[in-house]
């Protein structure tokens, strides 16, 4: 099951989600939870599932697939000589990245002063780094988005996002920039 939009929308659980998939689980079937969030990882996700407002007692860890997790599962499996990755993204999509042996390199000098063409031309690029990996990021800025494409820009460097949403939803409805807004 989608969890964003399906099972629940913020912090509210949508219709009667969890008796249901409890009814499906007594009938036998395996239920598994995703998200193309990357703002959320594993563990963020069984507390939620079984937070009072869901109260999900069946929780397998091995069923959760947020966006993160998958993403760091996507490159043990596909890059495993991979080790250093730079991240646009919340803390979340690190830590997940983190958990897999990824090391996941920023430039936090950069974040609060933003950066010029002069700049630019001098940042030295870690060699080592294999990856980009990009998911919502919501201190992004032109410096992030500037690191990234020349990280891009590099032969054999990877680009693997969390997903291409154009746009994300507010508590009340609201429509916000998607990580689609920065892939693009």
């Amino acid at each position: 099951f989608d969890c964003d939009g399906v099972l629940w929308y913020g912090g509210k659980q949508i219709g009667s989600a969890f008796r249901n998939i409890e009814a499906l689980e007594a009938l036998g079937k395996k239920v598994f939870f995703v998200t193309n969030s990357s703002k959320i990882t594993r563990e963020e996700m069984a507390a939620k599932l079984t937070n009072g407002e869901f109260g999900y007692k069946n929780l397998k860890m091995d069923h959760l697939y947020p966006s993160a997790s998958l993403a760091s599962l996507f490159l043990k499996q596909n890059m495993p000589d991979c080790k250093k990755v730079w991240v646009i993204g919340s803390d979340s999509l690190k830590e997940e990245l983190q958990l897999m042996d990824k090391d996941a390199e920023e430039f936090p000098e950069y974040d609060a002063t933003g950066i010029n063409s002069a700049q630019i031309d001098q940042i030295e690029l870690d060699p080592e780094v294999g990856a980009v990996v990009q998911g919502m990021d919501p201190q992004v800025n032109h410096a992030k988005l500037a690191i990234t494409s020349l990280y891009l820009q590099q032969e054999g460097v990877m680009w693997i996002t969390t997903n291409e949403d154009p746009y994300g939803v507010s508590e009340t409805g609201l429509r916000t920039p998607g990580n689609g807004q920065y892939v693009a």
